[in-house]
């Protein structure tokens, strides 16, 4: 029987609340102590604390925005302290760094959704320290096969040579 007034914490443990790593000890989340970014988890502890608040949200997305993070300090040739005291003493200029960073991504060949989610773990991270970027910089119209939608043309050929009975091939969705 538990005395009244004690609390006992649901998983037994009851973590110190400055040993920021013994945070990061939730048996329901696969944390990826082995991954790159993760150095950044154990040496800065407000990296620490982002991390854990994107988990709350969805660990897959806390994950992602670690690993996007690191690869766009890796690009830049940035430390983590780096990245926020450029943001700070001149958001302008940042902020047309990102931009030239963007379009040198865009000439490689990369799609918009992938220099999007650098943009979201930038601007996440930022945002967590109390900068928030206000250019919104406009990205190319990019085409991937995976994008494209087929005509309605090319849809019903399809169909048709699975043998369909004609009455079961669709009409074309016609626009509001």
């Amino acid at each position: 029987m538990v005395k009244r007034g004690h609390y006992n914490p649901p998983n037994g443990e009851s973590a110190s609340v400055g040993d920021i790593g013994s945070l990061f000890n939730d048996p329901r989340i696969a944390w990826p102590k082995r991954a790159h970014w993760w150095r950044y988890v154990e040496e800065n502890d407000n990296f620490a604390l982002w991390v854990l608040n994107n988990a709350a949200g969805s660990p897959t997305t806390a994950f992602e925005h670690g690993k996007v993070l690191n690869r766009f300090l890796d690009r830049m040739g940035w430390k983590l302290d780096d990245l926020v005291n450029n943001a700070s003493s001149d958001k302008m200029g940042f902020e047309r760094r990102l931009e030239v960073f963007a379009r040198g991504l865009e000439a490689q060949g990369y799609k918009r959704g992938s220099i999007n989610n650098y943009f979201k773990a930038v601007r996440s991270w930022l945002g967590y320290n109390g900068i928030e970027l206000t250019r919104r910089i406009k990205l190319n119209q990019t085409e991937s096969k995976r994008e494209k939608v087929r005509a309605d043309q090319h849809g019903r050929q399809i169909l048709r040579r699975r043998q369909l009975p004609s009455d079961q091939v669709p009409e074309p969705a016609t626009p509001l």
